[in-house]
């Protein structure tokens, strides 16, 4: 049993050189992996936060288009310059 034992430690001390440099590159595969995925869900939120922000200014100012009405923005006569040939928009309609 002891010779097993023996026999198994210098199989593991030949191949160790090999096990410990494919461990070290699984660790950077690992770490790649994960950093690119981080970046890319951290890009994901940003355009997220981004295309949303787009989007309500879009919708607000397809908003503002519907609601401007040119007759909103005529200032009464009130100082009585308009002439009394000209019609007034009450008039008018």
């Amino acid at each position: 049993m002891s010779q097993e034992k023996v026999d198994k430690y210098k199989a593991a001390k030949k191949t160790r050189k090999e096990d410990v440099a494919r461990e070290k590159k699984q660790k950077k595969l690992r770490r790649l992996l994960f950093s690119v995925i981080g970046a890319a869900l951290v890009c994901a939120l940003i355009l997220g936060i981004v295309f949303s922000i787009i989007g309500k200014n879009r919708d607000e100012e397809a908003r503002q288009k519907e609601a401007y009405q040119a007759s909103a923005y005529i200032v009464p006569d009130i100082a009585g310059i308009q002439t009394e040939d000209a019609p007034t928009s009450t008039e008018a309609e």
